[in-house]
């Protein structure tokens, strides 16, 4: 019989620290080996990431010229091997599952300031009770690894439905898009409508509402 410890010793591991895949941690991938690494594990944020032509881990920095980990965009394709499609796309998700949590943990938070207005004033019953169950069902979203997941990959399943293919300038631009709407404390009433389920992710994957 197989148990869950088992099946967790004969998980693959990845990164120096081999340890299983953990979906609630970001990860980038080696543009020469194309073995992954946790972000926390090699000193790369997500935010760091986005600005990197290309990444280098440390048995293969010596396989680059330039000596460090970043290359201009024209010397990276010529000398790395060029990222499938699968692989961009499962990049892709692997920074949307952290975008959302930080996404919940920020609305939960203004939901939470709703619950106390700051100039003394007060909120109805009916109002205090959806707030707080809005606020149950995001939390118990943030805490789930396996709807976060879900989450990420409908989100990008439904632009490279729209887009046709992970290269498209529109594709991208949707993906900027959705990070920056995700963060921005104003656009607190859009994000809670999708984290809530309320707008789908087809929606989500298109939409020029918060553009």
């Amino acid at each position: 019989m197989t148990t869950k410890k088992t099946r967790q010793s004969n998980a693959r591991t990845y990164c120096i620290c081999k340890q299983p895949y953990d979906v609630g941690q970001f990860m980038i991938q080696c543009d020469i080996c194309n073995d992954w690494y946790h972000g926390k594990c090699v000193g790369i944020t997500p935010e760091k990431a986005e600005t990197m032509d290309s990444y280098y881990c440390e048995k293969c920095v010596g396989k680059n010229p330039s000596g460090n980990k970043r290359q201009p965009p024209a010397a990276a394709a010529a000398e790395a091997p060029a990222k499938s499609a699968k692989d961009v796309r499962k990049e892709v998700v692997s920074h949307f599952v952290p975008m959302l949590k930080k996404a919940i943990q920020k609305t939960v938070a203004t939901l939470k300031e709703a619950l106390s207005p700051k100039d003394g004033s007060t909120i109805d019953a009916a109002q205090k009770s959806t707030i707080e169950g809005q606020i149950a069902k995001l939390t118990a979203f943030e805490q789930s690894d396996e709807e976060l997941l879900k989450r990420s990959t409908e989100i990008e399943q439904a632009m490279f439905d729209a887009y046709k293919t992970e290269k498209d300038k529109n594709y991208k631009q949707q993906y900027r898009s959705i990070k920056e709407m995700m963060g921005k404390q104003e656009q607190h009433a859009i994000r809670l409508s999708y984290l809530l389920g309320e707008k789908s992710s087809e929606s989500l994957a298109t939409t020029t509402e918060f553009k």
